[in-house]
């Protein structure tokens, strides 16, 4: 072939010599007609157009997620893989956030917005258009004023149909609202005045039909301009007085439909999120739906399931036919020849073909000897469930989901390493639900005045590497690693866990207090007891008089120590909170005994709290000592028996048996 070679699409995979080559004269025709033809001259690639239209790719994806379940089904588990719960952090990481300052974003999100169904409609719209352009504007809540007596009524109760005193009117032309007062009773255009409505209550989330926008992009600063082509069911229910569309819809919009125009967003008021494209690729500011990657895959598939309907009507049940036998028979006019009418042995046919239809235990009766024939092919002889398969793989793959995980059959082995690579593949769409989290958040903080919060979506938890988290939560106690970040891989919030931890300690003090005093009544109570008992036997024997309170105490009677022994029993303790220097099992078990011996008598509310303590220092150490504290109480429950017993004998009276 003479002259330059081109690498056009055309020219360099075409078969056989170019139309205007001049080598054409020099081939047989019997070679030219044997080659092959182009293997890029598919059907899926001939019909596809190659200057497509963003509104007919849009119109294309809608018809695949609509018409193709197993499209359909792939989107929605690849979305329900990663709508995974939302986390908040500081976007500054300049300190920790406060639990009043997640509780109100946590109650905004979840109860008014209600964020995971529209993160949920957002990420199902990205995926299968490519595109997704939604708005947070400010709730307003419309008034309107009569000019004559200034007397104000919000729009719902002017348009109600249940209030025809004011007869009310809108004129889309002229933009007014007609009414008659109820108080003056002049009928006059009323002033429009807008306010903010509560944000807490009326805020929402709108998600926008992308094929009422057009999109104006500048190649070297990427800024858009987004305008709407406001659709006629909206106008419609504007000229027909629409009560609900006329108290939400902007002015501006009501507006643009009187001049009949578009209406031009400002901009931060939408947020446009789209599939990323090669560089080179002039989609004017869209993302290519990702069903237009996958269309060769898509509509072969498609044929598959044509021909599988086709095959599975027409050959499922292949055609019977009943026919007279034909044979010599010895008595002719028994028979059926060639010259007999046979209507007579239709009509017996059918009728044992209709009962056994009615009843299929039926026995019937032919006066005919009648002969049984198959025309065709069982179906499922012709139906191959391979080719469908290879089908969904090949579809499946060109979507980006793998056939295991749509299929649920995913193998443990290869389980995180491949569900690794899905999360890396479809990275781009955490991303976009990461952007959308952080404008609303952005828009919140402004519109309410709070302090800005991070948002993101968690990281799924199929993938984790139980490994790593064992690791980790041996790292936590020793101060290597925050409680935060292990407790957020088991999907758990620290902020919500500390909260909870205090208050599980704050109930358990109050319920030792509570012990503790009751036990101080009862104890109160047998010593009054004791004491009064005492006094009365001193009184009948004569002997010596009671001390009295707050005498000194008597010679040779115990001084207690300055020291304050349970202090100093916890400075021993503290000594062995120390990893690196273990101590003899001898040293701690002369600690406990010493430590129960002071614990087992103090108040109950002291007693746990010093437990609590030595648990975080040494835990085998405080349970040492729990055990050693029950022999003290055993030891002292045996003294105070015998001494009764004594008392008892020295009375003398019995010993209990």
């Amino acid at each position: 072939m003479s002259g330059l070679l081109s690498y056009h699409y055309h020219d360099a995979w075409a078969a056989g010599p170019q139309e205007n080559s001049t080598d054409a004269e020099n081939i047989s025709p019997s070679k030219f007609f044997a080659q092959f033809d182009s293997p890029w001259k598919s059907y899926n690639t001939q019909s596809q157009s190659s200057s497509l239209r963003i509104q007919h790719a849009i119109k294309f994806a809608h018809f695949l997620w609509k018409y193709d379940p197993t499209y359909q089904q792939a989107i929605q588990r690849v979305v329900s893989y990663f709508l995974t719960d939302i986390e908040f952090f500081d976007p500054t990481y300049q300190g920790t956030l406060k639990d009043e300052d997640i509780r109100g974003y946590r109650e905004l999100l979840e109860n008014q917005l209600n964020l995971k169904h529209v993160l949920q409609q957002l990420l199902l719209n990205y995926c299968v258009y490519g595109n997704v352009i939604v708005s947070l504007l400010p709730p307003l809540r419309r008034m309107l004023q009569c000019p004559s007596c200034a007397m104000i009524h919000p729009i719902g109760v002017i348009t109600s149909p249940e209030n025809k005193v004011f007869n009310f009117k809108y004129h889309v032309s002229s933009v007014r609202f007609e009414a008659t007062c109820s108080v003056c009773g002049k009928r006059s255009f009323w002033r429009v005045s807008d306010v903010k409505d509560d944000f807490h209550r009326n805020a929402r989330v709108s998600i926008y039909d992308l094929r009422h926008f057009i999109i104006q992009c500048d190649p070297f600063t990427d800024k858009r301009v987004y305008t709407w082509y406001i659709p006629p069911w909206i106008k419609r229910s504007i000229e027909q007085n629409d009560s609900l569309t006329l108290a939400s819809a902007p002015m501006s919009i009501l507006q643009a439909i009187s001049k009949d125009k578009c209406y031009t967003f400002n901009s931060d008021t939408v947020l446009h999120l789209r599939e990323p494209d090669l560089v080179g690729m002039q989609t004017g500011g869209w993302g290519i739906p990702q069903a237009m990657y996958c269309y060769g895959a898509s509509r072969y598939m498609f044929n598959l399931r044509k021909m599988n309907e086709i095959l599975t009507e027409d050959y499922l049940l292949p055609l019977r036919l009943i026919s007279p036998r034909q044979e010599k028979m010895a008595n002719p006019a028994v028979g059926i020849g060639p010259s007999h009418d046979l209507a007579d042995f239709n009509r017996h046919v059918r009728a044992a073909v209709s009962g056994h239809r009615k009843d299929p235990g039926v026995i019937s009766t032919i006066p005919f000897p009648i002969e049984y024939q198959v025309a065709g092919t069982p179906g499922n002889e012709l139906v191959s469930h391979e080719l469908l398969l290879q089908g969904e793989d090949m579809q499946l793959n060109a979507i980006g989901v793998p056939p295991q995980l749509y299929r649920g059959d995913l193998n443990l082995q290869t389980a995180p390493m491949a569900a690794r690579l899905f999360e890396s593949h479809w990275q781009h769409m955490v991303e976009a639900a990461n952007t959308f989290l952080r404008w609303v958040s952005r828009k919140v903080a402004d519109e309410l005045g709070w302090k800005p919060l991070g948002l993101r979506l968690a990281r799924p938890k199929i993938a984790d590497n139980m490994d790593q988290l064992m690791l980790m939560m041996q790292l936590m106690p020793q101060g290597k690693i925050s409680d935060q970040s292990v407790l957020q891989r088991l999907g758990l919030e620290a902020a919500e866990e500390r909260r909870r931890r205090t208050d599980d300690e704050i109930q358990e003090i109050e319920r030792d207090l509570e012990v503790q005093t009751e036990a101080d009544k009862r104890v109160a109570g047998t010593s009054a007891m004791r004491q009064a008992v005492d006094e009365q036997r001193a009184m009948a024997s004569g002997g010596g008089q009671m001390p009295q309170a707050g005498a000194p105490p008597a010679e040779g009677s115990a001084v207690p120590p300055a020291a304050d022994p349970v202090a100093e029993i916890m400075a021993r303790i503290e000594a062995f909170g120390n990893p690196d220097t273990p101590a003899p099992i001898t040293e701690q078990y002369q600690v406990a005994q010493e430590a129960a011996a002071i614990f087992a008598f103090l108040p109950e509310v002291e007693k746990r709290a010093k437990l609590r303590e030595v648990d975080h220092i040494n835990k085998p150490l405080a349970d040492l000592i729990r055990s050693q504290m029950d022999e003290v109480h055993a030891q002292h429950k045996q003294q105070a028996q015998a001494h009764g017993e004594q008392m008892m004998q020295q009375q003398g009276g019995a010993p209990p048996q």
